[in-house]
């Protein structure tokens, strides 16, 4: 089932001046930058795709702010960025998982 139209403008109107999040575009790019990923190219390895997805994921739920965005395009230091975010919203820390969620996985020994 399909919601009306009206649902869906309300739920805009409701929650789109309020929210300050990037879109899923920028969120991808911010996941480029945070793993080291030249391109999409890297995606075809599983393991770099589960790390990437799992940024992606992070971003669009928080939801990271387009300060934290711009911030990662300039400097090259997601973590700086997110820490930064943190102090915005005056949390004392990143989230906890911060410096898992930047790291690709180990490839699997032989």
């Amino acid at each position: 089932m399909r919601p009306s139209l009206s649902v869906l403008v309300l739920c805009g109107v409701l929650t789109g001046c309020a929210r300050k999040a990037p879109p899923p575009e920028d969120c991808v790019e911010f996941a480029l930058l945070a793993l080291g990923l030249p391109d999409v190219s890297a995606l075809e390895l599983p393991r770099v795709r589960q790390s990437f997805d799992r940024v992606v994921n992070q971003c669009l739920t928080q939801p990271f702010d387009r300060e934290v965005i711009a911030c990662a395009r300039t400097r090259r230091a997601p973590r700086v960025c997110l820490a930064e975010m943190a102090a915005r919203a005056n949390e004392a820390a990143p989230p906890a998982d911060t410096r898992r969620m930047f790291e690709l996985p180990r490839a699997p020994s032989n």
